[in-house]
């Protein structure tokens, strides 16, 4: 399993396990929706992306200082 799916893995699960329950509502959230962001691995790296619109939100890894 490559680096990526490793973080695109552990990124799924902490929001599933971890950010929803904490908060008790989508985290991070899509700007201008109630739903959650999907991960997605795109172009070698992971991100936030909208399930509605397909639109990244924000990188997950490698991190935007890498």
């Amino acid at each position: 399993m490559a680096v990526v799916d490793v973080a695109a893995y552990v990124a799924d699960e902490l929001q599933g396990l971890v950010l929803d329950d904490a908060w008790g509502e989508p985290r991070p959230v899509c700007p201008g929706h109630a739903h959650p962001p999907w991960v997605r691995i795109q172009d070698e790296a992971v991100w936030w992306v909208c399930p509605a619109t397909g639109d990244r939100i924000e990188r997950i890894w490698p991190s935007q200082s890498d």
